[in-house]
């Protein structure tokens, strides 16, 4: 019976267009059976927290490589020719990624943007419950209530259940705009850590080392010309 009110409540709700839930929800196996199959109907998929991390790498993968091409032209642009060039050229390589994942700075912008995710997962996990709430009274009003009593249950239900996934959405691109502007930020800022560790070391160039996690850019290289380690000082060192 259940089934069959919340199909009939899905006929009269337009799918809404389908989008993933917030990056920081928990899995919809906790959401209530009547929310998952709406979400279910509509096209809608929690993303695991291993997708959500891929989705951050990549958005981070794209600065590196820019990172990665500007320090190129910027250290290619004064060579008289290529056999004097070769004769003096240091290269080295750096992982933006472990830069912001590491230093502190770049610590303290992640948990920021943790915290601010948390506060919105607050809200969700409220929305859960009253959903989980009135389903309980619709099961339990099953061949108890009026027709007109189920009917409005029925409806304070659809709107609840539209009420929360318009919210997610809400949430779920604030919180895309929020990594975003971290990523953006911050590759700026490890772009110029990086240009003065390489100006201090005679580097002519400084290539994004890339991971297995985004985009290998770089397959093999020494570890004495990582200077991962030197930029998340300098990285600190100019944003304390």
């Amino acid at each position: 019976m259940l089934r069959d009110c919340s199909a009939r409540i899905g006929a009269k709700q337009a799918s809404p267009t389908a989008s993933p839930c917030l990056t920081v929800m928990r899995s919809r196996a906790m959401l209530p059976p009547v929310v998952r199959r709406r979400m279910i109907t509509n096209g809608w998929r929690c993303q695991s927290a291993k997708e959500n991390l891929t989705v951050a790498r990549t958005t981070l993968a794209v600065g590196r490589l820019a990172l990665a091409a500007m320090l190129a032209c910027g250290s290619l642009g004064g060579w008289p020719s290529i056999a004097s060039a070769a004769e003096n050229f240091k290269m080295g390589v750096v992982d933006p990624q472990v830069v912001l994942e590491k230093s502190k700075a770049g610590r303290r912008a992640l948990a920021m943007l943790k915290q601010y995710a948390a506060a919105r997962q607050k809200i969700i996990a409220e929305d859960e419950a009253a959903l989980r709430s009135l389903e309980k009274e619709l099961k339990e009003g099953e061949g108890k209530l009026k027709e007109a009593e189920q009917q409005k249950l029925q409806t304070r239900f659809r709107v609840k259940l539209q009420n929360y996934q318009r919210r997610v959405q809400e949430f779920n691109q604030e919180l895309a705009v929020k990594q975003k502007e971290l990523v953006d930020e911050y590759m700026e800022k490890i772009q110029g850590a990086t240009r003065k560790v390489a100006e201090r070391g005679g580097y002519k160039l400084v290539v994004d080392k890339g991971s297995d996690n985004t985009i290998k850019i770089v397959i093999y290289h020494r570890a004495a010309i990582d200077l991962t380690k030197n930029v998340i000082k300098e990285f600190d060192r100019q944003n304390k």
